[in-house]
């Protein structure tokens, strides 16, 4: 016996009362989840929103770059060689040093300064 399809999105209600008004509908949004209320709103969680395209510059700080610096054992560093975009003022810097760099905090350029270094 051949299988019958079913065409289209919508199937029968039943009785033409049925069809009419908001009365057999069921609500709208969260009415009628009852006791399994919760099951039937986590399916939902992390659907929504909108994810930024626009890229956060890496950032390093200058108690990382003080430990890079003494690594390295130099006086002049280009940070966009190490995949850094922006330096930040966080910590102390004790050697003086020339730094080229694309951002930086006006912390960062006050405290390379008072110890004798430069930022290009």
């Amino acid at each position: 016996m051949k299988k019958r399809k079913i065409r289209g999105y919508r199937r029968g209600r039943g009785a033409r009362k049925r069809k009419r008004g908001k009365g057999n509908v069921g609500g709208n949004g969260n009415a009628g989840l009852g006791k399994r209320g919760q099951q039937k709103t986590q399916r939902n969680v992390g659907k929504f929103g909108f994810t930024s395209k626009i890229k956060k510059p890496k950032v390093i700080t200058l108690r990382q770059l003080d430990i890079l610096i003494k690594k390295l054992d130099k006086n002049e560093i280009d940070l966009s060689k190490y995949g850094f975009e922006k330096l930040i003022g966080t910590g102390k810097i004790t050697i003086p040093v020339k730094i080229k760099v694309k951002y930086f905090s006006k912390g960062a350029k006050e405290k390379i300064e008072s110890v004798g270094g430069e930022i290009l």
